[in-house]
């Protein structure tokens, strides 16, 4: 995979006139890599060294490609020998399209003497498990350079106005019976808010949720 000259002819061969080479050359493609995880690098920053990037959670989370970050890399940038750690002298530049606040507001977002933990959404009071676990950053907030706080509201992203039966319900781990599967959300989810246990008051005098469910449980 680091041979360059199985792609790249050595600048003294002149391969401009050699078809067959030319063509060759043009059907080849790059490996796709395997996505690193974590990167711990070695800054020249000496109160706080080290700086855990975690490489997977951008692609996945914030949806970017090899070339948003890596414009000006050389094949040699990533064709050397793997180190659990990796010297360098830390390049912000690459970094500065999405943290451009980063120096102004606290280096230590970055920049630590050990090894710092991934990012926890609970920690902004809204925890993710379990539907929204999965989801990358961008499927909320839409600006990503500049992370505001949300609403909490379940209305404020979920604006369908969905029909009766129309719903998945089994996603939140009761598969309603059929005496519920076709009543409105609001029966139950006074207001439409879902953040509240729900209620049966409005059919039932004798049954509360969670010792009696419209259903029975399931894996989800």
């Amino acid at each position: 995979m680091s041979d360059c000259y199985s792609c790249h002819p050595k600048i003294s061969a002149d391969i401009s006139k050699d078809k067959k080479t030319l063509t060759e050359l043009a059907e080849k493609r790059h490996p796709t890599p395997k996505t690193p995880k974590l990167f711990l690098l070695k800054s020249a920053y000496d109160e706080a060294p080290i700086v855990t990037f975690y490489h997977n959670r951008h692609i996945v989370q914030f949806g970017l490609n090899c070339v948003d970050c890596h414009r000006g890399n050389v094949c040699t940038d990533c064709h050397k020998s793997p180190q659990k750690q990796r010297t360098v002298v830390l390049n912000h530049e690459n970094c500065m399209p999405c943290h451009k606040n980063a120096l102004d507001e606290n280096c230590n977002k970055c920049h630590g003497n050990e090894k710092k933990p991934p990012f926890d959404h609970a920690k902004t009071g809204w925890r993710l498990k379990p539907f929204h676990k999965s989801l990358p950053c961008k499927s909320c907030h839409q600006d990503q350079t500049e992370f505001q706080p949300l609403k909490t509201d379940c209305n404020y992203c979920h604006k369908t106005d969905w029909k009766v039966g129309s719903f998945n319900h089994k996603i939140t781990g009761i598969q309603l019976d059929e005496n519920h599967r076709e009543i409105d959300c609001e029966i139950c989810h006074l207001s439409r808010n879902f953040r509240k246990k729900p209620q049966c008051a409005e059919c039932h005098d004798d049954k509360t949720f969670p010792r009696d469910i419209p259903g029975k449980k399931i894996k989800r």
